[in-house]
């Protein structure tokens, strides 16, 4: 009886111990649980994450603050950023027809030949067309841009992306907090 009442306090110290050793904080697993729910499409999770004051700061990058997609064989600007250079220039629907002398097809646009890269201050030449048969062209320097979300533009590209994310693994890898404010590396 004394060996079994000793093998089991083992065991249990043993359980607690490894528990404790290797447990995350309390913080970590709301961080993994917000992350897991973000990943997994569940929008109403997520939302109770989220402070009425939430911004999502997105990674900065150098750019012209537009986003393009291919339609039919053409490439067309579906956004222009209101802080970034392009926005008094072009506009959504515009049709891209050239890029640094480069044609702005399907090709040359999967096979990264087109891009819109470089370092800040380098210039992007384009040629556009507006409406029918409008052509103009617009030389543009590339810029730092940083998009911020709140809460309801956050939960939209939730929605929108859900049906891309396929499977994930998630690591926590480091996270910064202070106050309110939080910066999470995964």
């Amino acid at each position: 009886v004394y060996i079994d009442q000793f093998l089991m306090r083992s065991i249990i110290f043993l359980l607690i111990f490894s528990n404790l050793l290797f447990s995350q904080n309390k913080k970590e697993r709301i961080l993994l649980d917000f992350l897991d729910a973000r990943y997994s499409g569940k929008t109403d999770s997520v939302a109770f994450y989220l402070d009425p004051n939430f911004v999502y700061n997105q990674m900065p990058y150098v750019g012209l603050g537009i986003s393009t997609f291919v339609d039919r064989g053409v490439l067309k600007v579906s956004s222009v950023s209101p802080f970034g250079p392009a926005k008094s220039f072009l506009s959504k629907d515009d049709i891209i027809l050239e890029v640094n002398g480069i044609k702005a097809s399907k090709d040359n646009v999967r096979s990264g030949n087109l891009n819109f890269l470089g370092a800040k201050g380098d210039t992007v030449n384009i040629v556009f067309e507006r409406d029918t048969n409008n052509f103009n062209t617009i030389k543009l320097a590339l810029t730092n841009n940083q998009f911020k979300q709140g809460i309801d533009s956050f939960i939209k590209d939730i929605r929108n992306y859900n049906e891309r994310w396929y499977e994930y693994d998630l690591e926590l890898l480091d996270y910064f907090s202070k106050k309110n404010k939080m910066v999470l590396h995964y």
